[in-house]
């Protein structure tokens, strides 16, 4: 089947009230009024500085979740890492205690190996969420 194709003139388009609405508005911003551009100013600054930050969340990521577990088996707060943020991790021990944290403490620390091969950091983060 043939689809036969409507010939527009740029006389058509000039007169369409759609097309003038469309020229006017500014370009789409996403956020708080900043456009596309300004808001990946701080990302992919460059490979190894993105990778060093992950490689930091990620080390972050291990220390809270050890705090989970062990707040999962014993509610002592000597051994914590992190005792200033006790009353988050407690509320995180319910869901993250037990087999649940464990495999996503194994997650995380099997996105940092992937990072130290120098696996893209885009994937590594992704991979990550979809493990979680």
């Amino acid at each position: 089947m043939r689809f036969k194709r409507a010939r527009a003139t740029s006389s058509n388009h000039a007169k369409s009230p759609v097309w003038c609405s469309r020229a006017r508005r500014p370009p789409p911003t996403r956020g708080c009024g900043s456009t596309p551009k300004e808001l990946l100013t701080k990302t992919a600054a460059g490979g190894a500085t993105d990778r060093e930050q992950l490689a930091t969340h990620l080390r972050a990521m291990e220390s809270l979740l050890r705090d989970v577990e062990l707040l999962a088996v014993d509610a002592r707060s000597e051994a914590l890492a992190n005792p200033d943020v006790r009353p988050a991790l407690e509320r995180l021990t319910p869901a993250y205690g037990g087999e649940r944290g464990l495999r996503a403490f194994a997650a995380v620390d099997q996105a940092r190996l992937a990072l130290e091969r120098n696996a893209g950091v885009k994937v590594v983060a992704d991979w990550l969420a979809l493990q979680l």
